[in-house]
């Protein structure tokens, strides 16, 4: 099921990334959160599976916690797009457009790093969670160099939409990063 969720996650960041590439209007959004709902679906599916299953391979809790991590990328990853749809922005920051490809690329990593889990093999495990935890420093630089830029320009709403913006895309990579920091526990936990 965590597989699944993961898949989920990938959609997400395409769409994630294919909106800001393009500025997507309201069928982004649309798309965005017919994904997320799905997201939801798949955790409330594996929180009624843990509630049948007495015996797992990994602890119930880090099994929730990683459904639930993964879904709070969706969630500020829906956040991302429907604030740009409902502020209108039209042109997209390069900054924030790179920012949208690193959710993208650190769902691909956690959906590799969920995929090992079954056989646990820690030292690929690891290597996707330092990949995804570099993606995060990546994004935050990212982020201050578009809030740089858009400081400059004096226009006081423009600010405001772009940083809300900017703090969705900071939020989807945090919890990203939250995720490899559960999939690194769940690894030392099985040596």
């Amino acid at each position: 099921m965590l597989e699944h969720e993961a898949d989920n996650l990938i959609l997400g960041g395409r769409e994630l990334e294919s909106y800001f590439s393009r500025a997507g209007g309201v069928n982004g959004t649309e798309r965005i959160r017919r994904i997320e709902t799905t997201g939801d679906s798949i955790v409330h599916d594996i929180f009624a599976d843990l509630n049948r299953t007495f015996i797992t391979p990994i602890d119930h809790e880090d099994i929730s916690a990683l459904a639930l991590l993964m879904d709070d990328v969706l969630d500020a990853s829906q956040d991302a797009i429907v604030n740009a749809n409902l502020f209108r922005i039209k042109s997209v920051p390069p900054e924030m457009k790179r920012m949208a490809g690193l959710v993208l690329s650190a769902s691909g990593e956690i959906r590799n790093a969920v995929a090992l889990l079954r056989r646990m093999d820690a030292d690929k495990i690891d290597k996707h969670c330092i990949e995804i935890n570099r993606l995060r420093n990546e994004a935050e630089e990212l982020r201050a160099q578009g809030l740089v830029k858009q400081f400059r320009t004096g226009d006081a709403i423009e600010i405001i939409k772009m940083k809300e913006v900017y703090n969705n895309l900071s939020v989807a990579m945090d919890k990203a990063e939250d995720v490899a920091s559960v999939i690194g526990d769940i690894v030392m936990k099985n040596r």
